[in-house]
């Protein structure tokens, strides 16, 4: 599942590959800076993906343990 995500994903369209929604870990929402939230999926064995959306798109993704 890892792999069919792609940057410029909305964050529900990377829930939909993922089965289920991510837990927020941070999110910067400032006056004339873009809104931008990192969600971290957590998977079997201490595995887990992190993507953050930047403006509603995904910009970047990674990975531990998968």
């Amino acid at each position: 599942d890892y792999l069919k995500i792609k940057n410029g994903m909305t964050y529900g369209e990377v829930v939909s590959i993922l089965g289920r929604g991510g837990t927020e870990g941070s999110r910067v929402d400032m006056e004339g800076v873009p809104v931008t939230v990192v969600y971290t999926w957590k998977k079997w064995h201490g595995a887990n993906i992190v993507c953050m959306f930047q403006d509603g798109k995904l910009i970047t993704k990674a990975q531990a343990g998968l």
